[in-house]
Order: structure tokens, then C-alpha cells, then sequence
């Protein structure tokens, strides 16, 4: 064998042996002793985690990192709230040991640190967290039981000051600093909850209208010729008039329209209801609001849809001219649309009653002094 062949195989056999050790020391149990206040996880890159796990008793839950963004697959890939999953990892990494102790006879029992398993319905199992890579490398998992009450201090009302964890394949119990949510174990909870983010003051004007299939009926229309002035009314009952905190209600209703649930729309908008409220916005964006109100608890259920109409052509009958158009507002009209139309929003059910579709809500009541 030539003497340049064998230093290359020893050279691959090098960097193979660095590789498995690498693999093996990830996924094998810390085996050195830790001091108060060390990180649980001090080598982890928050950057390569691609993959949250929750297994808890009963539940499992999976968010995913996409080329898209992060996403709630067991939700039809519904989008979901980066603000929580950076949260959720950034506690991964900033976790740090209060205090540890070997577990004894029944200890993991009594603390909820049980591996979850086929017997977990007869004693108290604990969560198990993972962090996983793109290609499916564990880079960090975590058993949680129960909270850690401090009988020192004053922890924040309702909250623990830390929880009991474990490794996976360890004996050894941690006292940590952090506290992860049980409201993790819910997929619902992981989910983007706004629908929309408009500022008020964009909104040029509203018209809602009913008769299926065309929505022919125009119940009322009004509008305003500037931001920051009062809306006037185009198509509204004639002996009434408009009372400004409800018509100022109304127009912020896209403000933070958020979601209590959601599903995957089947059919065109359109079809989904018998009434249709239209938000025109002064670069020319137009939200379609399409609201069924037959669902229990108050709830109601809505579709949404976003168009773009050119400034200078009404957008609804009985609307003003459009006169001011937002740069790329086109784009971003089919960008919104291509995000919400999809999907079948469930809302509150006090958000419900802000979907006005009856003009009396929008006016003053007999007798009572104009605004």
C-alpha cells in the first residue's frame, strides 16, 4: 500500500471516531458532577434546533421548523407563535441547576419524574421535552415533574420559582431555575393566535352586506375622507345616527383579530356565511370578513379573505373614491391572503359580539345625546 493511500485512511478513520464520539457523547447522560448555578445545557445551539417535542400522559405535541417558518403539524401546518417557540428553546439553554440529588426508593414517583410509559396511568409520569436537529439528532431533552414551591421567599403569585427535571437514563434529580408551562402539552397553545395586526386609523371604510350567494343586500356603509376623522354614513338607516365609540370599535376590530382555534377551510369564503363585513384601507387593501355565528357557547366561527383594489376604483358600492395607495400594497394584500384565506378561525366569544353586522348597534338609542 503506498504510503500517501494509508495516511487518507487514517486520516477518514480519524475523522469517523471524532464523529461517533461526538454522536455518542449527545446522546449519552452527562456523567460529570455539576455545581449550583451551571447551565443544564451549556453546549447547546439554539440556532440548530429544528424540532420541539412535548410527551406528556396522554398528549404529544410536535412543532416543526420549515423553510416557511415554524409550524404546528398536528394542525394541519397551521402557523405557530415564534415569540413562544423562541421562548420555549431560549429556556433550554438559559436552564441552570439550583441543586441535585441522587433519587432514592420512590422518590421519581413522588416527585413526577417517571419515565412516560405504558404504566404511567398508575402513577405520575413526567413530561418529556425535547430539542431536535434537522436531521433528527436529539440536541437536548429534558424529564419534567412536578413544580418547586420556595418556602424562603415569596414566589410570584400562582407561579412556582422552579421545577424537579431529570435526565433521561439518569437517577440524579436537578432543582432548576425555570419552569416550563403545562399549557405546552396543548398544540392549540402553540398556534399564532393573530389573524390580523391593521392599525385603525388605516381603515378607510366599512360596508357590510348579506343575501347569499352574491351578498346583493347592502346593509350599511361608511366611510371617512382622512385618517384621524370621523367616519360618516354612506348607505345607513336614515333616522338614525352613527354613535362614534362603536363605529371607532368597529374600524379596530382588525387591530389584533386573534383566534381562539382554527381548522383548514373547505370551500370558497364566499359560501361559508350569510353575511360579508368589507375593511377598505387607504393604500387599497380590502379585508372580507365572513362570519357564522351557529356554534355553541356564543362562539363563532370566520373566514378571511384579502384583495387589493386599485386606488381611484370604488371598492364597494356606496364607498368613497380611494384617493392614497401604500407602496407594494398589492403584493402584500396576495401575501395576507395566501396566510389567512386557508383557513376556518373559531373566536371567542366576546370577540364574537365586535363582528357588528346589524346597523342599530352602530347607532345612538332614542333620547340619548349625540357623540
Amino acid at each position: 500500500m503506498r504510503k500517501t493511500t494509508l495516511v487518507i485512511l487514517l486520516a477518514a478513520l480519524a475523522a469517523l471516531a471524532g464523529v461517533t464520539a461526538l454522536v455518542l457523547n449527545r446522546s449519552q447522560p452527562r456523567t460529570q458532577p455539576v455545581a449550583m448555578g451551571e447551565k443544564l445545557f451549556p453546549d447547546l445551539l439554539v440556532n440548530n434546533v429544528a424540532k420541539i417535542v412535548v410527551q406528556a400522559p396522554g398528549a404529544r405535541v410536535e412543532v416543526v421548523k420549515t423553510p416557511h417558518g415554524w409550524v404546528v403539524p398536528s394542525r394541519d401546518g397551521y402557523p405557530a407563535d415564534f415569540e413562544r417557540v423562541a421562548r420555549f428553546v431560549r429556556k433550554f439553554a438559559d436552564l441552570k441547576i439550583g441543586r441535585t440529588f441522587p433519587a432514592v426508593q420512590g422518590e421519581l414517583s413522588r416527585l413526577g419524574l417517571e419515565e412516560p410509559g405504558p404504566a404511567e396511568g398508575l402513577r405520575p409520569a413526567a413530561t418529556l421535552l425535547a430539542l431536535e436537529s434537522a436531521g433528527g439528532e436529539t440536541l437536548a431533552s429534558l424529564l419534567v415533574g412536578k413544580d418547586r414551591m420556595s418556602k424562603s421567599k415569596q414566589p410570584v403569585r400562582g407561579m412556582p420559582d422552579g421545577q424537579y427535571v431529570r435526565l433521561p437514563g439518569e437517577e440524579t434529580v436537578y432543582v432548576v431555575d425555570g419552569y416550563f408551562d403545562k399549557d405546552d402539552r396543548k398544540d392549540a397553545e402553540w398556534l399564532d393566535k393573530t389573524i390580523t395586526r391593521v392599525e385603525t386609523e388605516e381603515v378607510r371604510s366599512i360596508t357590510c352586506r348579506t343575501g347569499t350567494p352574491d351578498f346583493s343586500q347592502e346593509v350599511f356603509a361608511i366611510a371617512r375622507p382622512g385618517r384621524g376623522e370621523n367616519f360618516e354614513p354612506l348607505v345607513f338607516p336614515t333616522d338614525k345616527k352613527l354613535k362614534t365609540p362603536e363605529v371607532n370599535q368597529l374600524a379596530g376590530l382588525l387591530a389584533v383579530l386573534t383566534l381562539d382555534n382554527v381548522a383548514r377551510a373547505e370551500g370558497e369564503a364566499a359560501g361559508f356565511s350569510d353575511a360579508v363585513l368589507a375593511f377598505t384601507l387607504f393604500d387599497g387593501r380590502v379585508y372580507r370578513l365572513y362570519p357564522d355565528r351557529n356554534n355553541p357557547n356564543g362562539t363563532c366561527k370566520l373566514r378571511v379573505t384579502v384583495d387589493y383594489e386599485k386606488p381611484g376604483k370604488s371598492a364597494e358600492p356606496g364607498s368613497l373614491t380611494l384617493t392614497e395607495a401604500g407602496d407594494g400594497a398589492a403584493a402584500l394584500a396576495e401575501a395576507e391572503n395566501a396566510r389567512i384565506s386557508p383557513w376556518v378561525f373559531e373566536l371567542s366569544s366576546w370577540r364574537c359580539q365586535k363582528i357588528v353586522t346589524d346597523p342599530s348597534a352602530l347607532a345612538e338609542s332614542p333620547g340619548e345625546p349625540g357623540q
